[in-house]
């Protein structure tokens, strides 16, 4: 989705196609152009011969990115606990918490902050 964050953190390749975030394939119920953007990035993973290659493949959203409305008109329910503040740290449930920093994640993989040295 982001390209250039993809190789920043040292993707060893990249089929990057930027469409809207959480329409990583296409719109829900687009079977075929959910299919296409498959096909086309399982293609480019193989062609990509070079260490940290960027493949863009060939589609482009029909509209302003910034109009796209894709969310329910019911928040989830871990939605709705963040907007109550009856989640104290959101970044802690929602995972992110267990990372120690990105500095640590570059040096030594995706390694959990516990399992690290």
């Amino acid at each position: 989705m982001v390209p250039d964050y993809s190789r920043a953190y040292g993707f060893p390749r990249v089929a990057a196609l930027e469409y809207p975030f959480s329409l990583t394939l296409g719109r829900p119920g687009d079977r075929e152009g959910q299919l296409q953007v498959i096909r086309a990035a399982l293609q480019a993973l193989v062609e990509i011969q070079e260490p940290g290659g960027i493949v863009h493949l060939p589609f482009e959203w029909p509209e302003d990115p910034a109009t796209v409305d894709i969310h329910p008109p019911e928040p989830s329910p871990i939605a709705k606990l963040i907007r109550q503040g009856k989640v104290p740290n959101p970044v802690e449930v929602l995972g992110q918490g267990r990372w120690r920093s990105i500095e640590a994640i570059l040096r030594k993989g995706h390694t959990p902050a516990a399992a690290a040295d």
